[in-house]
């Protein structure tokens, strides 16, 4: 699965939801965005390392810029060829 967009994606303000919510655990940046929650929820769904979730973000861009990204290829090698692509922008378009 490819995920594709901006600041949510990236993980601002993440660790602050989760202590406004009172949760004691603290994640670094990357370990608590949404996208490392989903590939450790449908893993742990299979049973198994079945999924990898790949994330493509930048803050403050929006699908005009992610249609770039995937136009000139600017995808990490490991997360070309989905099967899934999950636009994440909508939150800037």
């Amino acid at each position: 699965i490819l995920v594709m967009g901006g600041s949510l994606l990236v993980g601002t303000n993440c660790r602050k939801v989760l202590t406004e919510l009172g949760l004691s655990f603290r994640l670094p940046k990357r370990d608590c965005t949404w996208s490392n929650r989903l590939e450790e929820f449908l893993n742990s769904y299979a049973k198994g390392e079945l999924v990898q979730v790949t994330k493509v973000a930048m803050g403050g861009t929006n699908t005009a810029t992610g249609n770039v990204i995937w136009q000139y290829d600017l995808i990490p090698e490991e997360a070309r060829n989905p099967d899934i692509v999950l636009n994440a922008y909508s939150t800037n378009d």
